[in-house]
């Protein structure tokens, strides 16, 4: 799965995927590290 996102969008996250399902989040560099602090 490819998310073409602007790196805030945790749902797809809470989804339940297959187990071998593969989760690739293309966002811009700055969005994806905040992104990635507020998600920890």
């Amino acid at each position: 799965v490819v998310l073409l996102t602007d790196g805030m969008d945790a749902r797809p996250y809470r989804l339940r995927w297959p187990s071998s399902t593969l989760i690739f989040d293309i966002s811009p560099t700055k969005v994806f590290n905040i992104a990635s602090q507020k998600l920890e």
